[in-house]
């Protein structure tokens, strides 16, 4: 649980805790480069199609009105504000930015929104001078004894994952690289990644604890030529209890006027990537058939 939700299991509903274990049951699927391969190939498939995409644009207001809708944005590279008008819109940030974007949210959609909370998760990518052959994709941390309290013994174990990089492309790497997914699984994490010195704090927590796991590979820290420390790259909703039973899930990305959807895995508060992709799938049939 906290791998998979940035929680423990005591914090976590029995139905998002199944339907995660369910999945990972089937089987094990990985791309080179992960989900940020698929990120690439659906960039490539819109712009040849011709879709028109602006980067460096934060939207910063969006309404709904009686020919569509309206989107605020700043753009970085011209300095100023510009307003587009489009018939529907899908906005795909978490909901702690939403609820601050969208225009007129009822009382109840906001609280709803206001309800889900999000986690703090470090991964981070140790780079190795050698290659080695990946012994699996995922190797979980069951090292010492069993974690019963977050904020306190995660600083114990660190990492609860160490996931091979070349594993996904076959070993084909000249060098190798280990991922180590760090969580937070503890109401206000978040603040804690903000510290002057919270990368050499955690760098120096992982860098530790690898001592025990490197002379299983025939390395040691000698081995390791850099470490590469990423702050999730998405919010990490945490899937409470009841979050689904409760309608407070549901509730909080109802589609405002028939044009404007949302679509993030926070819609259903379940941290993976198929969620987001089906959440954005289900807004697109929902305009299509409007």
């Amino acid at each position: 649980c906290w791998s998979a939700f940035g929680a423990g299991y005591s914090d976590i509903s029995a139905a998002q805790a199944l339907n995660f274990i369910c999945a990972d049951l089937g089987g094990i699927q990985t791309l080179p480069g992960g989900n940020g391969m698929l990120a690439q190939h659906i960039y490539q498939h819109l712009k040849k199609k011709g879709v028109a995409m602006n980067s460096l644009c934060f939207v910063v207001d969006v309404k709904a009105t009686n020919g569509g809708v309206e989107v605020c944005y700043y753009s970085e590279t011209q300095k100023k504000l510009f307003t587009v008008r489009a018939k529907k819109c899908v906005i795909a940030a978490p909901k702690y930015v939403a609820k601050h974007m969208v225009d007129d949210l009822s009382v109840a959609q906001k609280s709803a929104m206001n309800s889900i909370s999000y986690r703090a998760y470090l991964v981070t990518n140790v780079l190795l001078d050698r290659k080695i052959t990946s012994p699996g994709y995922d190797f979980y941390s069951l090292m010492d004894e069993i974690p019963r309290r977050e904020q306190q013994d995660i600083q114990k174990r660190v990492y609860t994952d160490i996931t091979f990089a070349n594993w996904a492309n076959f070993d084909q790497g000249e060098k190798s690289a280990l991922t180590l997914y760090m969580p937070l699984p503890y109401q206000g994490s978040n603040q804690h990644l903000f510290y002057p010195k919270a990368r050499e704090k955690y760098e120096g927590l992982a860098r530790e604890r690898l001592q025990t796991f490197l002379p299983e590979l025939g390395l040691s820290d000698a081995n390791v030529v850099g470490v590469r420390m990423t702050r999730y790259g998405h919010a990490m909703p945490v899937a409470w209890i009841g979050s689904i039973a409760s309608g407070l899930a549901e509730k909080s990305h109802a589609a405002i006027d028939n044009k404007i959807f949302f679509a993030n895995q926070d819609n259903w508060v379940n941290p993976v990537f198929e969620t987001a992709f089906e959440t954005g799938r289900q807004a697109a049939l929902r305009i299509l058939e409007s």
